[in-house]
């Protein structure tokens, strides 16, 4: 039998090491996770527990890897477009 609480948990912790949003992945956990209703009374409260937890125990290497994502997208937001010869648009 599968332990939704423990792919819940694993799920959320690859999403915050990959540096997605808390908002994001509580949205997703709530929408797609199976039986949620009927395994937690409370989701709200399951789900802020669960994301803690997992934001708690990321490994040094885990949150190396959420800074890097975090890096990469910072970078890329704040390229900005400029025209180029043909009236298109470039990153600079």
């Amino acid at each position: 039998e599968i332990d939704y609480s423990v792919l819940d948990y694993r799920t959320a912790r690859e999403l915050l090491a990959a540096d997605y949003d808390r908002t994001q992945i509580a949205g997703w956990m709530k929408a797609q996770s199976p039986q949620l209703a009927g395994r937690h009374a409370n989701q709200d409260d399951y789900i802020r527990r669960t994301l803690e937890q997992a934001e708690q125990r990321l490994t040094p290497a885990e949150r190396q890897q959420m800074e890097h994502a975090r890096a990469s997208r910072t970078a890329e937001q704040s390229e900005e477009l400029e025209p180029d010869d043909d009236m298109g648009f470039t990153r600079s």
